[in-house]
């Protein structure tokens, strides 16, 4: 998913052909939120109506790849498990599986942020203190969350700085945390995963 017209960010193809959506008997409206009306101006001009995704996986959920499943934890943030069944979540309703990824954010299917509750000690993808993804604020400043036992919440961010910010139809550049931006870290951290 990116601003540009590559054929692979409407394919939906891909959507289709995973085992996931055998049982959502093909319909790929499912992965797009409502809210999420965003189309670079090049996009419409060539006749696209839409980009076909707005929500990303935790990423300690499942395995996408073989080796990012290392012995239990995270490829990324091996102090933090890896959940591969519900039996191994201690908690599912305190857990997210999907959320809503910030239009200039959403690259693949991957949600990559750290799962330490104080955002001073992240060590990201980008090596450092602020969101490697950054969460969509489309919801009037909020981001809708589902959970591993069903339930769905809509969560408000806090701070203006790092996390709510407008849709630029250009990679986000990432900014440090504020300290509302270190509450928000801490609400979706302790919402990710837990320590092995």
């Amino acid at each position: 998913m990116d601003w540009t017209t590559s054929s692979s960010v409407t394919n939906l193809v891909w959507i289709r052909s995973t085992p996931f959506n055998s049982f959502l008997s093909g319909n790929v409206a499912v992965y797009k939120c409502p809210a999420d009306h965003y189309l670079y101006g090049v996009q419409a001009y060539i006749g696209w109506t839409e980009r076909p995704r707005s929500y990303s996986m935790n990423c300690f959920f499942g395995a996408s790849k073989p080796n990012w499943y290392v012995g239990g934890g995270n490829e990324f943030y091996s102090g933090y498990r890896q959940f591969l069944k519900t039996t191994q979540m201690p908690a599912p309703s305190n857990l997210y599986v999907t959320l809503d990824e910030h239009p200039d954010s959403i690259n693949d299917g991957y949600f990559d942020n750290d799962a330490d509750p104080d955002g001073t000690k992240w060590s990201n993808s980008n090596g450092s203190q602020m969101w490697a993804d950054m969460p969509a604020s489309n919801h009037g400043g909020a981001c809708g969350f589902s959970f591993a036992d069903g339930h769905a919440e809509i969560h408000k961010w806090k701070s203006t700085k790092c996390t709510i910010l407008p849709v630029t139809y250009a990679k986000l550049p990432s900014r440090a945390f504020d300290a509302a931006g270190l509450e928000d870290a801490n609400w979706i951290a302790t919402r990710s995963s837990v320590l092995r």
